[in-house]
């Protein structure tokens, strides 16, 4: 949904921009994550934290401001396969008020939307049409090319309502970043949930498996994606393969990290040095936290991304706005 300031443009406006500049401009991200291991406490209970990042404010659409964690850094850290994650609201949404973003392409990644509060409504150059409602998760494979846009639904019209979720992109190997577009429009009661300590902690098993549950997002590498929400006071221990790079993503509440209390919109990066996370949720907290908790096996592989697009290349990025400029993406007919 959030899309670097590109998703109202037209085509012509959009390739004229964009022409002169994208083999310079293309991105090359930083990958970190594997190697942190080195050195440290192999064996012990849980993951040792490698570093906290709060978030910083970014204006990917003209209507909508986010809090950033991914990518971070002067040299553009990712954390390997993700690649960039924006935490939008929570966000009281006025009645009539215009948030969405329109046409727009994407290619060589998956475009994930976890909408924790609000709804929102999805069209694609494969004809796809889909309401995506408070606690679903739209997963959507760009592939080789997708145009696509998000609006909010006519139920905001006439009352408003609250609007917070996450988006992320997660990176496809290069072996599939041509493969053939794809949407998943996972809806709350799809998602399996696991309610512990007498209903003081919830988790949705969105990918992969965990919490006894198997979560219904396809995914093309091994991914962990589980929404969380933990009352004060609570613990919470999460699995994490020590080859899958992992962090929390904190959106409401607060969490213990490291004997600090960090609260707000922050990233906590985990070394890979055990096979389990202990969240943890201080018992002065005044409210619940809601996290989102993300894990993934690092594909380990040059990252150019340019806007809408995330190849391997500058080479591809620039072949990603010719086929767009040709229509090869399709279009938005519905």
């Amino acid at each position: 949904m959030l899309e670097h300031g590109l998703d109202q443009m037209k085509r012509k406006e959009f390739i004229k921009r964009a022409a002169a500049s994208v083999g310079s401009m293309a991105i090359a991200y930083t990958a970190i994550g594997k190697g942190l291991e080195k050195g440290l406490g192999l064996g012990q209970a849980y993951r040792s934290v490698g570093r906290i990042v709060p978030a910083f404010i970014a204006r990917p659409a003209p209507t909508l401001t986010v809090n950033r964690t991914l990518p971070f850094g002067r040299e553009n850290y990712i954390i390997d396969p993700f690649v960039m994650l924006d935490h939008f609201g929570p966000k009281k949404v006025k009645p009539g008020e215009g948030i969405g973003v329109g046409p727009h392409p994407h290619r060589g990644f998956e475009p994930v939307t976890f909408m924790f509060e609000g709804h929102v409504e999805h069209k694609d150059s494969l004809g796809n049409t889909g309401l995506l409602d408070s606690g679903g998760v739209q997963w959507m494979t760009s592939g080789s090319g997708i145009v696509h846009s998000e609006d909010m639904c006519k139920r905001y019209e006439g009352e408003g309502g609250m609007l917070h979720g996450i988006q992320l992109w997660v990176n496809l190997p290069a072996k599939n970043k041509m493969a053939s577009p794809g949407y998943q429009n996972i809806q709350v009661g799809d998602i399996p949930v696991t309610t512990l300590q007498e209903g003081k902690v919830t988790v949705k098993v969105v990918a992969g498996e965990g919490f006894s549950k198997k979560g219904p997002a396809r995914t093309f590498t091994p991914i962990l994606a589980f929404m969380i929400r933990m009352q004060p006071g609570t613990r919470l221990e999460v699995p994490a393969p020590t080859h899958y790079n992992a962090f929390t993503q904190l959106l409401t509440g607060s969490l213990l990290v490291n004997g600090q209390v960090i609260s707000g919109s922050n990233l906590v990066m985990y070394q890979n040095d055990a096979a389990q996370v202990m969240l943890e949720v201080p018992a002065e907290s005044e409210t619940e936290a809601e996290i989102l908790f993300l894990a993934g096996q690092p594909i380990n592989e040059p990252v150019f991304s340019y806007g809408p697009f995330v190849m391997n290349s500058r080479e591809e990025i620039e072949a990603a706005y010719r086929d767009y400029q040709e229509g090869k993406m399709g279009a938005i007919t519905h």
